[in-house]
């Protein structure tokens, strides 16, 4: 008798067999992934921007509930954030959101902010300023100003995206906008480019 264990015919796998096998499951997984990733960091950015909507549109009720004017902030930095305060000094803060390291605002630059806030003496700042806060101020007649008291003539913006698609790493490249209106309302649209 032959000392085999293998029927007639049957043979096993070779060593390069199943490191082919070993690296077309890394691929798959590799690929896997890169969907999964993208897929959570476009769920981040719409989580983050609806967040944003939610605080900017809660100005009304601290207005209603201070019984006083309020100021909406924008403070750039690392990381940026959003504040409503008593005062456009920053100073009587009554809530404060702030933004994760993904949220770029601007679709241009990294190192930008595309909003067009005016700052606290009521001047509008270039996207290249990322030190000075911008600031809109509601009034208790429901009114958009400016931090010295000059009402808003225009739509006001804040463009809100992810880092990775402003250098082109994450597609499709979406940015959400946040619309302030001259009599105070919040409108939020989302774009693909």
């Amino acid at each position: 008798m032959n000392g085999s264990t293998h029927a007639p015919g049957q043979r096993g796998f070779t060593l390069i067999e199943m490191l082919l096998v070993i690296l077309l499951i890394g691929v798959m997984v590799g690929i896997g992934t890169f969907a999964i990733n993208s897929a959570w960091q476009r769920f981040r950015l719409e989580s983050t921007a609806g967040n944003v909507r939610t605080f900017v549109q809660q100005t009304f009720t601290s207005m209603n509930s201070e019984g006083a004017p309020v100021f909406l902030r924008l403070v750039p930095g690392t990381p940026s954030r959003l504040e409503i305060a008593s005062a456009a000094d920053g100073t009587g803060v009554l809530r404060e959101l702030e933004l994760p390291e993904l949220v770029n605002l601007s679709m241009t630059s990294t190192s930008e902010i595309d909003c067009d806030w005016p700052d606290e003496d009521g001047a509008t700042l270039s996207a290249n300023d990322t030190s000075t806060p911008r600031i809109l101020q509601l009034d208790l007649i429901g009114r958009t100003l400016d931090a010295t008291g000059v009402q808003i003539t225009g739509v006001r913006h804040l463009i809100i995206t992810h880092d990775d698609m402003v250098t082109g790493a994450l597609q499709p490249r979406m940015r959400y906008e946040v619309r302030i209106y001259p009599l105070w309302y919040v409108n939020f649209i989302r774009t693909r480019e």
